[in-house]
């Protein structure tokens, strides 16, 4: 999700705090996985919000790119456009 226009701190409110919990994807490394963000922002927006917060996790911008993104072995495992992605945080998940 991206808010053309925003600075960087009113962009992706729930996400950010996601994209913090995951340092690193050594597990699914191992695995033969590759992990990466994905946003619709435009890229020379996007690449300077992602050094502004210091993530480690590669972010490509898929703005203008049709779907399927990637071809047939790439999957997506979660996707918001809005508030949401709060539940897969460990420090914001509540137990009923």
């Amino acid at each position: 999700m991206w808010f053309d226009g925003a600075p960087h701190q009113g962009q992706c409110e729930g996400c950010t705090t996601t994209a913090w919990h995951v340092k690193d994807a050594v597990y699914l490394n191992a695995l033969g996985v590759s992990f990466a963000v994905l946003t619709s922002g435009r890229w020379d927006k996007v690449a300077s919000y992602v050094e502004f917060m210091g993530y480690a996790q590669p972010w490509y911008s898929v703005r203008g790119v049709d779907v399927p993104v990637g071809g047939d072995r790439v999957f997506l495992t979660y996707s918001t456009t809005g508030r949401g992605n709060e539940p897969v945080n460990g420090s914001s998940a509540c137990s009923t």
